[in-house]
């Protein structure tokens, strides 16, 4: 209980009993239980300030409950649009039994048939892929060919050669089958495309193929 309350208290009870006792036949005018009234108001104020200490930690551990889902939601959000964003495509050449080349200069494959563009950032009327988002994506080639002329494929970012497939004119192999395959690291707008060198050819079926997919953003 508070300090000034209990004195005031014992103040007016003490003045009180000095006074009954200088005038005991002397009726009170006044309520006659103030004392006990007084106790317990100084009890009763004691016990609302308990309660708003509590009410003031009850507010605080409400506060940290909000702030803790509030991250929680933030982080659900976040794996939730990782979750969303998929980027994935993988085409073939789509051209049938015809063969693609030889031509008298290098040429960007255009991939025609689209199995897969989630996120459609491959093009088949280009054969360009476009970085919609930044991070690091996956890519692999793959094609068949015959034997009457030499097989040269690289895959391309922006104008920097990342890595080539390629085999040698021979008489000795009635087809040939090749592949490679890359990480790379793209920013927004970033393009990736196959190109094909000068003066050779693959098939255009469904063996050669383009694909590709986002590892993770960065």
């Amino acid at each position: 209980m508070n300090f000034n309350i209990l004195r005031s208290i014992f103040l007016f009870c003490g003045l009180t009993l000095a006074h009954s006792g200088a005038n005991t036949t002397e009726t009170n005018p006044y309520h006659p239980d103030m004392c006990n009234l007084l106790k317990d108001f100084g009890a009763m104020t004691e016990k609302v300030k308990s309660m708003e200490t509590r009410l003031k930690e009850t507010e605080i551990c409400l506060k940290e409950a909000v702030t803790k889902l509030k991250d929680s939601e933030n982080q659900i959000l976040e794996l939730q649009s990782k979750e969303r964003t998929k980027i994935i495509f993988s085409a073939t050449a789509g051209r049938g039994n015809a063969h693609i080349g030889p031509f008298n200069t290098d040429i960007i494959i255009d991939y025609k048939k689209v199995i897969t563009n989630f996120g459609s950032a491959y093009s088949p009327v280009t054969g360009v892929f476009t970085a919609p988002l930044a991070g690091v994506y996956y890519f692999t080639i793959f094609y068949h060919g015959g034997r009457s002329y030499p097989h040269y494929l690289r895959i391309f970012k922006n104008n920097e050669l990342t890595v080539f497939t390629a085999d040698h004119k021979t008489e000795s192999d009635g087809a040939d089958n090749g592949g490679n395959a890359v990480f790379l690291q793209l920013q927004q707008r970033d393009q990736v495309y196959v190109s094909m060198a000068a003066n050779t050819y693959v098939g255009g079926d469904d063996h050669t193929t383009f694909s590709g997919f986002l590892v993770t953003e960065t």
